[in-house]
């Protein structure tokens, strides 16, 4: 399935759920909100997951559930902070 990246803006996200604006130089994730600290790339890989589809058919229906990578987050702090390294 295809997501617009603009409304999922995945790079500029953090698992907890907060916007994490950073220039696309800028390789390294660190989320001032919950500390959360990863490679860039790997971080959006593991919020693809999350993304969900209002209208399946439509690229740009497209959304972050932050309720449920935030708990996925609470629940695996340690090995998602390693993996993410």
């Amino acid at each position: 399935m295809r997501a617009s990246t603009w409304p999922t803006a995945l790079s500029r996200h953090c698992l907890c759920g907060e916007r994490v604006s950073k220039p696309l130089r800028d390789r390294e994730h660190r989320c001032t909100a919950c500390g959360l600290a990863g490679k860039r790339d790997l971080v959006s890989a593991a919020l693809a997951a999350f993304v969900r589809f209002a209208d399946e058919d439509d690229p740009k229906a497209a959304y972050l559930d932050t309720t449920a990578s935030r708990h996925v987050q609470i629940a695996f702090v340690q090995g998602l902070e390693r993996a993410l390294r």
